[in-house]
């Protein structure tokens, strides 16, 4: 009989889907997931091992076996698909079962924060919250493809944060090239530079 496994608050609006998850490797597991009211989409992916743990963790069980054609229940307000279930029960699990979405400026406040230091771009927050903080910031301070007349306000942000200061760089310095809004920046630190990509996206951030 397949259990039910639900998230958030016992009486808000959920969406249902069956998740069938396997151990791939020692380092990935490899679920199938989809909509019980739309058994026909289906998503099929790996997905670290450390995540899965902490689903298992909050569950009480160590055991794979518990993730094995089940029903999981998700808070609605989270905007939950089948391409980030997994995550969401992830981030559910480590919140004890439950969770709320920072407030945006909170979470804008911490992509400038590691754009100023040239650090990567570390969060325990939702992807829908953290892309709509970085289209935020994009918006704010770059248009299309690159920052332009909007530099000087972004390197005062950088500088009031770090210290450092901020410039545009030449795209093809850069190994990584992005289809699609980018800025590529040059971060000046005491002890060198950092090329920076930094654009509207769930990893807002991305070191050369």
């Amino acid at each position: 009989m397949e259990k039910t496994i639900s998230f958030g608050e016992k009486d808000e609006s959920k969406i249902a889907f069956k998740i069938h998850c396997s151990e791939f490797n020692y380092s990935a597991y490899y679920c199938e997931i989809s909509r019980i009211d739309s058994p026909n989409l289906v998503s099929k992916n790996q997905y670290e091992i450390n995540n899965i743990e902490i689903i298992l963790g909050f569950l009480g069980t160590e055991d794979p076996t518990d993730l094995l054609e089940k029903i999981v229940e998700v808070p609605s307000r989270l905007n939950p698909h089948i391409s980030n279930v997994v995550k969401l029960m992830t981030l559910l699990s480590m919140n004890g079962g439950n969770y709320y979405p920072p407030k945006i400026e909170d979470v804008e406040e911490s992509i400038l924060y590691a754009l100023s230091i040239g650090a990567e771009y570390k969060n325990s927050f939702d992807e829908e919250t953290v892309f709509r903080a970085a289209r935020n910031l994009f918006r704010r301070f770059a248009d299309e493809f690159e920052i332009k007349g909007k530099i000087e306000d972004l390197s005062k942000e950088v500088n009031k944060r770090s210290g450092n200061k901020i410039e545009i760089a030449e795209s093809k310095d850069f190994k990584l090239q992005v289809v699609g809004p980018n800025a590529y920046l040059r971060l000046k630190k005491p002890n060198g530079d950092q090329l920076i990509s930094f654009g509207p996206y769930v990893v807002p951030i991305t070191l050369e």
